[in-house]
């Protein structure tokens, strides 16, 4: 039991931490799974593709362009 809980905690410092770490990059950051599937991305994606973080996440890398090219 307390391993478990030890685990949980170890995981939300962790993705509190890649949270931190993506909000501060300068550029676009997509996080990808195997299938090219958008999980995760920061501010500057948003504001480079104009999707929201939802939009994102039921999106393709390959559905992804450029926000000048959008619609």
């Amino acid at each position: 039991y307390r391993r478990a809980i030890g685990t949980v905690m170890k995981f939300a410092d962790q993705t509190t931490l890649h949270h931190k770490f993506l909000e501060n990059m300068h550029d676009a950051v997509l996080i990808l799974d195997a299938n090219y599937n958008v999980l995760d991305t920061n501010h500057i994606a948003s504001l480079w593709y104009g999707y929201t973080n939802d939009e994102f996440k039921e999106l393709n890398l390959r559905d992804l362009r450029a926000g000048s090219e959008r619609d």
